[in-house]
């Protein structure tokens, strides 16, 4: 959990993408059934973030491959 850590690392590149994604991740979750949310409601805030670090992870993969390719200059 200290210096150097695969945590600290995520924590300094995704936190913000995590933050600002994790509201619309939150509505579309809310979207779900209400039998099926009940059943993992307790799993909730887990399966969010995890989802909204997907998407941070997804994000800079792409915006890393295209300015690798010089497709987006500016990013």
């Amino acid at each position: 959990w200290g210096k150097n850590t695969v945590f600290e690392k995520m924590g300094e590149k995704y936190t913000l993408f995590i933050y600002i994604v994790h509201m619309a991740v939150i509505n579309l979750f809310n979207l779900l059934p209400n039998s099926l949310t009940q059943q993992v409601r307790a799993f909730a805030p887990t399966i969010i973030f995890i989802i909204s670090l997907f998407f941070a992870i997804l994000y800079y993969k792409i915006t890393s491959m295209l300015k690798e390719h010089k497709i987006l200059c500016k990013l």
